[in-house]
């Protein structure tokens, strides 16, 4: 996916202005990958895939893994006070 992601603890939360438990922290993105290619950036929260809420990296393999194609992912990302969908993509 192009992705590094964090489990948001109460000192990240605080610097990066969210909730704690609010989703799981975006902190590396790899150039060119899927993710850059929808504009995910470092900082954003991942709060939802395929429409289920997740708080831990195991509650997003739990919901990947239930997505009805493993190719493509819904995620709700969270950057500052706003949220928005984008369909994540990914090659095999």
């Amino acid at each position: 996916m192009g992705l590094a992601l964090q489990e948001l603890t109460s000192e990240l939360a605080k610097q990066f202005g969210y909730d704690k438990g609010q989703g799981i922290l975006i902190t590396q993105i790899t150039p060119n990958s899927p993710a850059d290619s929808v504009g995910i950036q470092a900082g954003q929260l991942i709060e939802e895939v395929n429409r289920v809420r997740v708080h831990s990296v195991a509650d997003l393999k739990k919901a990947v893994k239930k997505g009805k194609n493993p190719n493509q992912l819904l995620l709700r990302i969270r950057a500052g006070e706003y949220s928005k969908y984008v369909v994540l993509r990914i090659e095999k």
